[in-house]
C-alpha cells in the first residue's frame, strides 16, 4: 500500500509537469504569434505610409510643373500700364483762408507761452 501511494504521487507529479509544460509551450507559441502579427502590422502600416508619401511627392511634382508652365506662358518683356489715378470725390478741399487762420492762431498760441 505504501508503494502504491508513492507510485500515485509520482504519476500525479508527472501529469502536473506535463500539463504545466504544455501550458508554457502554448504561451510561448502565443507570444511568437503575437510578435509575428506585430511585425506584419508594422510592415503594412509602413507600406501604406510609403505609398501616401509617394503619391504626395507626385502631386508636388505636378504642382511645380504646372507653376513652371504658367510662368513660361507669360510673355516676357511686356509692360503693364499702371492704374489710372483719380481724385477721390466728396472730400472737401482745404480752404486757403482757413489754413491762414489756423496758422495765425498757432502763432498766437506759441507766442503766448
Amino acid at each position: 500500500m505504501r508503494w502504491a501511494k508513492v507510485a500515485l504521487i509520482a504519476i500525479g507529479a508527472l501529469i502536473a509537469f506535463i500539463v504545466l509544460e504544455s501550458v508554457f509551450h502554448l504561451l510561448e507559441l502565443a507570444f511568437i504569434a503575437l510578435v509575428i502579427g506585430a511585425i506584419i502590422a508594422i510592415a503594412v502600416k509602413a507600406h501604406s505610409q510609403y505609398r501616401l508619401a509617394r503619391e504626395r511627392r507626385a502631386q508636388v511634382r505636378e504642382q511645380k510643373a504646372e507653376r513652371k508652365s504658367r510662368v513660361t506662358e507669360r510673355p516676357t518683356g511686356q509692360v503693364v500700364a499702371a492704374p489710372e489715378w483719380r481724385q477721390v470725390e466728396n472730400v472737401p478741399s482745404p480752404r486757403h483762408d482757413s489754413v491762414e487762420d489756423d496758422l495765425a492762431r498757432l502763432k498766437r498760441e506759441m507766442g503766448a507761452q
